[in-house]
């Protein structure tokens, strides 16, 4: 399961397309993406939603996110 989370705001998703529509409800906004990692471990992604539903990473290099290498 996906877990988006704002600060008022949390959003379940059970698979990769409910989570890629959600995200595209949310230009313009930062968000906070956790999902199990390869190990069971939970991960977390913070994103930015940019108003063309582009997902960047909100650190680091600010690269486009492939959103289908997130592990389920």
């Amino acid at each position: 399961m996906y877990l988006i989370k704002t600060f008022d705001l949390e959003i379940q998703c059970t698979n990769l397309e409910e989570l890629k529509a959600k995200l595209a409800d949310l230009c313009g906004q930062s968000v906070s993406i956790q999902y199990p990692s390869d190990g069971g471990d939970i991960d977390n992604l913070f994103v930015h939603i940019m108003e063309d539903g582009t997902v960047v990473e909100t650190y680091n290099k600010q690269r486009t996110v492939d959103l289908n290498n997130l592990h389920l």
